[in-house]
């Protein structure tokens, strides 16, 4: 059987990878493609990335491809808490799903717009309780970053603010600058020509640690809320019955690859750090992520829809 399987990863790939991914533009549509190049030289395969829109939920599609190989899906923490809002969701993320790696991961900010009278979190948090609902907060779509780092600032502050749906950061922008909209959870590498221009104010990150390109930003952590953490975090996955030769190749090269300084270079620049995994720490962290913002969604009154 050992030499079966390394039979099996000696001689796979012998044609194109299909790497799907729902970034589309932006920071992570490079990070995506930066790997996807970065892999393909040692495997000795093009690989080709297909961006697909969440609208279309590839997802759903994808867990029914063939466990070859051949096609791999690049997604966010989004893919495996979708349970918590999806009612119809056609997988189970912990039984559809091989995992190959961990890759990156970003954290995001609190930020209100500069008309806002608050300067800190503490600010932001009084005044949202002194006026419950009465702050507009900007969401992006169930399980996304911005708006699980909404969702959990709120649950373990005390406070309540009045969801404004967006398809994303980019379109909730101009509100937000405006002050139309007061409160958004952008990532850091989507908000950092507002930030350091004057046009969004930055309160904290959401990490547990500061970040780099913000370095005088405090944590929510620190400001009260210990077991404050929200990021968003990146992964590539194979269909599940994936032979385990073919998942521990692509878990090699990936891990190689991210390895370099030179790759980790250029993802932090665009506001990421690298944090390669073996298959099994991504397994273990889909399993204590569900777990724990499972509980939180739940607390939020957060139900499948």
């Amino acid at each position: 059987m050992l030499c079966s399987g390394w039979a099996v990863s000696q001689s796979y790939p012998t044609r194109p990878i299909r790497l799907t991914t729902v970034e589309t533009g932006g920071a992570l549509d490079i990070v995506v493609r930066t790997i996807a190049q970065g892999i393909s030289g040692p495997l000795g395969q093009p690989i080709v990335v297909e961006n697909r829109a969440t609208a279309y939920r590839p997802e759903d599609r994808f867990v029914k491809s063939e466990p070859n190989g051949y096609s791999l899906l690049y997604y966010a923490n989004t893919l495996w808490l979708a349970p918590f809002f999806r009612a119809d969701l056609p997988y189970d993320p912990l039984k559809d799903l091989a995992p190959v790696s961990l890759t990156v991961k970003g954290p995001n900010i609190v930020a209100v717009t500069p008309s806002l009278p608050v300067n800190s979190v503490a600010e932001l948090v009084a005044l949202a309780k002194s006026k419950p609902g009465v702050l507009n907060v900007a969401v992006t779509g169930a399980g996304t970053s911005p708006s699980l780092a909404a969702i959990l600032f709120q649950s373990m502050t005390g406070t309540k603010m009045t969801d404004v749906k967006y398809k994303g950061t980019g379109p909730a922008f101009p509100d937000v600058l405006a002050g139309r909209v007061e409160v958004i959870f952008p990532t850091i590498g989507s908000s950092l020509p507002f930030v350091k221009s004057g046009k969004l104010k930055a309160l904290a990150v959401t990490s547990m640690q500061r970040s780099p390109m913000l370095p005088d930003l405090p944590t929510v952590a620190s400001l009260g809320y210990p077991t404050y953490e929200s990021v968003a975090i990146h992964a590539l996955v194979a269909p599940a019955r994936t032979p385990q030769a073919i998942v521990g190749r692509l878990n090699r090269e990936v891990v190689k690859f991210l390895s370099q300084p030179d790759t980790k270079d250029n993802i932090n620049k665009l506001g990421f750090d690298v944090i390669a995994s073996s298959p099994e720490q991504l397994a273990a962290i889909m399993k204590s992520e569900m777990q724990r913002m499972g509980k939180v969604l739940r607390d939020a009154g957060i139900r499948p829809e």
